[in-house]
């Protein structure tokens, strides 16, 4: 949406017609409650799809106070960035091809300004590939195999968060444990207490 603006707007209100706008195309940005997080999305990325993984997880975990909102943010926020992880990994395949096609074609990479994408052959670059019993497939193998370094550094990364997350997960699940421990014990403390005045007065 392309915010319009009069030509008899002053500069200040131009300033303000700004700030609404941002302040209305990011509404959904902001926080539900004080425990929990704003979402930190990429242009690129679905604000519904992150709204609605927030909104089941917070369904399913019921946080009960600010700690255990905390905890569920956190669930969130490495889930979140884990897909987003996911989604760079099956693109860098993509992004790297043009530099696989350039070198199986024979252009070194201080060449590639010559090669297939750069000079708007493309298409043409991986047809001749294809011709030469090299298929798409296989340039995407040999990208893989190519640049193996960047994707393990990619794999790790998503361990990473995978820890993490499981691990925001896990003192969530602690937490609520030991505050349901607590409120059973404080239950029967004072039904012991209870019972114990009851028979004084007998």
């Amino acid at each position: 949406m392309t915010d319009t603006i009069s030509s008899a707007t002053t500069p200040d209100s131009n300033l303000a017609e700004t700030a609404k706008a941002r302040v209305s195309r990011t509404s959904s940005h902001t926080p539900i409650d004080p425990g929990y997080a704003t979402l930190r999305l990429l242009n690129s990325e679905s604000v519904e799809e992150a709204e609605q993984l927030r909104d089941a997880v917070i369904a399913h975990l019921k946080p009960r106070n600010v700690i255990e909102k905390i905890f569920a943010s956190d669930f969130i926020h490495n889930e979140l960035e884990l897909r987003r992880l996911r989604a760079i990994s099956a693109a860098a395949l993509s992004a790297a091809r043009p530099w696989s096609v350039s070198r199986l074609n024979g252009y070194p990479d201080d060449r590639f300004i010559d090669s297939a994408l750069p000079t708007g052959h493309y298409a043409a670059g991986i047809q001749d590939l294809a011709n030469k019993g090299y298929p798409l497939k296989d340039i995407d193998a040999y990208s893989a195999l190519t640049f193996a370094p960047a994707f393990d550094s990619l794999d790790k990364r998503a361990a990473t968060l995978e820890v993490r997350r499981n691990q925001a997960l896990t003192a969530f699940e602690d937490r609520r444990s030991q505050q349901d421990l607590a409120d059973r014990t404080i239950d029967a403390d004072a039904g012991d207490a209870a019972a114990i005045e009851h028979q004084s007065d007998v």
